[in-house]
């Protein structure tokens, strides 16, 4: 399977608990709480109506999965998963190794890793033969306070902190200007004074995915 952010079919709930090796209840979790929207189908609007996901939908599901594991908030989780299509949205995924099949012939594409500093500093690390590359990414508390802050606001009319983290990909005056005041530039220096520090491997998720499909 290839990770790519389009599929024309899409996998089922049942499809893709059998792929993750994770109950559909977990994965159901994680629709409810927006950490995972599927983009081949929407959600569940009756009975009988099933949810279908695309193959990059699965790969955010192992992603947050992994990251749920080190018992970071399910909020923040749905906000990372948002940067991390954000991120994606602007380079090729072939072009950072996440095909394991281009990555063995070319061994000079980097790996991605996802870095949480300190439970709330996310950001990109893009590691290249001999040379480290940052990306910019995302103050976690600073922009939930932007969300609470902005919860059931009359004049924007958005009415809660569950539209903010689906809608944070739209191309909106008021989101934008809350990732910009939230944006986080790391600093290699500070970076190493993290009291805790998380790196999450995407290529090895992305690989893995493949390797079980």
């Amino acid at each position: 399977m290839n990770v790519s952010t389009k599929i024309s079919d899409g996998f089922t709930m049942k499809e893709a608990e059998e792929r993750l090796g994770v109950k559909q209840n977990i994965l159901i979790y994680l629709c409810e709480k927006n950490v995972v929207i599927p983009d081949v189908d929407d959600p569940p609007k009756g009975r009988g109506h099933v949810r279908r996901f695309s193959a990059y939908n699965i790969f955010e599901f192992a992603t947050a999965l992994e990251i749920k594991e080190y018992n970071i908030k399910v909020a923040y989780i749905a906000i990372i998963m948002r940067i991390l299509k954000r991120f994606f949205e602007g380079h090729s995924m072939k072009q950072i190794g996440l095909d394991y099949e281009r990555f063995k012939k070319d061994r000079t594409l980097p790996l991605l890793f996802l870095t949480i500093g300190d439970g709330k500093y996310t950001f990109f690390r893009v590691a290249r033969p001999g040379n480290d590359d940052f990306v910019p990414g995302i103050d976690l508390t600073k922009l939930r306070k932007a969300f609470k802050k902005n919860e059931g606001d009359s004049d924007t009319k958005k009415p809660n902190l569950h539209w903010w983290q689906h809608n944070l990909l739209v191309d909106d005056s008021s989101i934008q200007k809350m990732l910009k005041n939230a944006v986080y530039i790391p600093d290699e220096d500070k970076i190493k004074d993290f009291r805790s520090k998380l790196e999450i491997n995407l290529n090895k998720i992305a690989w893995e995915i493949k390797n079980e499909a």
